[in-house]
């Protein structure tokens, strides 16, 4: 027998964006407290699930028949496990931004995370950097990797590279000869 989600479900995968509201609308509060149980923040979990919906809703229809039809008998398990994913993709770019300041912040041998005034020192060095080093490094500190900053801002990946690398190598020199 098939339920009412079920055929939702499969009316999406057809083509209906407008079925997969009732799908949200049952799932939404289990799908919160799955992504909160991994990053223990109510916010960050209604926007993980707001992505997901919003990553399915952009599927091509080719890609919902390949990779959606038939998961209509286990949605919410399915649902799940998406959200699962997502939030250790978002916990992943989340250590890695952090990782990425923490490398270039010890170059003091104060701690610049707590201490405010060299959180703002160090933004007015980056400030000092040419507008696509400032560019390319601000994206590397948003947790992108290289691959998605050549991707975003139309440039190869080796130039991605030499830049970030010029880059961190201008913030740590200004850092010395300033800061220390």
């Amino acid at each position: 027998m098939t339920t009412t989600l079920q055929k939702d479900w499969n009316l999406f995968v057809k083509g209906d964006n407008q079925s997969l509201s009732s799908i949200y609308e049952t799932y939404y509060a289990t799908l919160i407290l799955t992504a909160y149980y991994y990053i223990k923040d109510e916010e960050k979990s209604k926007e993980v699930v707001s992505d997901v919906f919003v990553k399915l809703l952009n599927y091509s229809l080719q890609k919902r028949k390949d990779n959606l039809a038939d998961v209509s008998e286990k949605i919410e398990t399915f649902l799940k496990v998406v959200v699962k994913n997502k939030c250790f993709d978002n916990l992943k770019v989340e250590k890695n931004r952090k990782g990425i300041l923490n490398g270039i912040y010890n170059l003091s041998s104060r701690s610049i995370n707590k201490d405010s005034f060299l959180q703002k020192d160090f933004e007015k060095i980056i400030d000092l950097l040419p507008n696509r080093q400032k560019e390319v490094l601000s994206l590397h500190i948003a947790g992108f990797d290289n691959h998605e900053i050549s991707s975003q801002l139309g440039i190869t990946y080796n130039t991605t590279k030499n830049t970030l690398s010029t880059s961190k190598k201008k913030i740590k020199n200004l850092w010395k000869h300033f800061m220390i």
